[in-house]
């Protein structure tokens, strides 16, 4: 068995593309008819095109952000595009326990994408699903990395605490 993990995550979900496209469609019609001129009837072209700027850059932003995250022997590593410009490494020696658990994204986070946990839950890195492997540092902060390859993430895990690499017992269930 293999004792990496890589895995990369992208917002690609259909309900998402939708809600951005009603979003903008909405946000199009009110700045053209916000911007009208009343004597010609024409709209201001630099406020619809100042629009249609920012509008195609929400797309471009969603369509680029990604998720990565890798685990091996020497820690845990991830980058969420475009936030992070290289990898962010996770030693193991900072690590007081790493697991494998289920949560509830609205609740506990506010929803997906890069956020701050609510009651001291610390900051999440998600695109999608409930699944995530929950790190707690040694100084008591707290990180999670949504992950749609629980299974396969705790397979590592487990695999690196036998070879005494990581957090030093076996992962078990925590969803």
């Amino acid at each position: 068995m293999n004792d990496n993990f890589s895995e990369t995550q992208k917002f690609r979900k259909a309900w998402l593309w939708l809600i951005l496209l009603l979003v903008a469609l909405c946000i199009r019609n009110g700045v053209v008819h916000g911007c009208l001129d009343y004597d010609s009837l024409q709209p201001e072209i630099g406020l619809v095109i100042i629009s249609a700027i920012i509008i195609l850059g929400v797309f471009l932003l969603v369509l680029l952000m990604k998720l990565e995250t890798r685990i091996d022997k020497t820690g845990i590593y991830y980058k969420y595009i475009p936030l992070h410009r290289e990898e962010v490494r996770i030693d193991w020696q900072n690590i007081e326990d790493a697991y494998v658990r289920k949560y509830n994204p609205i609740f506990e986070y506010g929803g997906w994408g890069m956020k701050m946990g609510l009651f001291g839950k610390g900051r999440a890195f998600n695109v999608r699903g409930n699944m995530g492997l929950q790190i707690v540092f040694k100084n008591g902060k707290h990180l999670l990395l949504g992950t749609q390859k629980a299974g396969e993430m705790k397979e590592v895990l487990n695999k690196l605490a036998e070879e005494g690499i990581g957090i030093k017992h076996t992962y078990t269930d925590r969803f």
